[in-house]
């Protein structure tokens, strides 16, 4: 059974892989560092237990911080999902890791 620590130990690792730019990650650990101010000690020793108890973390998170906006919170909320459903699928075997395919999104500005 994983803590939640260990997501932090995975988003460094994706980082030194090349899996994550620096830029995305620090998104991701500024959302785990939000969420983990409101875990009690069984969400914070089992990602199981953070899982499942994700919407019930939000809304406290979303009640202790006001000072954010709603569509900031959502953000940080699926930022958090999605660091999860990663270290699921790749931070558990070392081969799925190496072989992850990451798909690189290039913005262009828009015509005039």
């Amino acid at each position: 059974m994983s803590s939640y620590k260990t997501l932090y130990t995975f988003v460094d690792s994706a980082v030194r892989s090349r899996k994550y730019a620096e830029s995305t990650a620090h998104g991701l650990r500024s959302a785990l560092r939000l969420f983990e101010a409101q875990l009690n000690e069984e969400e914070n020793a089992s990602l199981d237990k953070f899982e499942s108890n994700l919407d019930a973390i939000y809304k406290a998170v979303y009640s202790k911080n006001p000072r954010f906006s709603a569509v900031s919170l959502q953000t940080y909320k699926s930022r958090g999902q999605n660091v999860l459903n990663d270290y699921k699928k790749y931070g558990n075997d070392p081969t799925k890791m190496a072989n992850w395919s990451v798909k690189s999104q290039v913005r262009s500005s828009k015509p005039k």
